[in-house]
């Protein structure tokens, strides 16, 4: 199963609440004032544990659209530390914003194709 479907299960499963979805995968989830630039980070330490630290400064949609990266980034590379700042949170959101734009044009189409067949 490809790395987004195992996260789709989950969120459906769980729900995107931060929360909920660190406890689910047994990741220790905190809250601090990490300043400006800084949304959030992951990181295994040495002693085993799991955690990911949030922005207390975020809005509950970045905090979810940067638990989703940061969960996405456990899922594919567990061993590594990451740390995502406001470039990649809004990176991700563009590309997501245009892959959502790309899809309706597809469906568009598809249903433009299959409008004149059935005429």
């Amino acid at each position: 199963m490809k790395l987004d479907e195992q996260l789709k299960l989950l969120f459906d499963e769980v729900g995107r609440c931060p929360h909920k979805v660190a406890q689910h995968m047994g990741i220790t989830l905190h809250f601090l004032d990490l300043g400006e630039n800084v949304c959030g980070f992951y990181q295994k330490s040495p002693l085993g544990g799991l955690y990911i630290v949030l922005n207390s400064c975020l809005d509950m949609d970045e905090m979810q659209t940067t638990t989703y990266l940061l969960v996405q980034h456990h899922q594919a590379h567990g061993e590594m530390n990451l740390s995502l700042g406001w470039n990649d949170i809004n990176t991700f959101k563009r590309v997501e914003k245009e892959s959502v734009k790309y899809l309706r044009m597809v469906v568009d189409a598809f249903l433009a194709i299959t409008a004149k067949k059935q005429t």
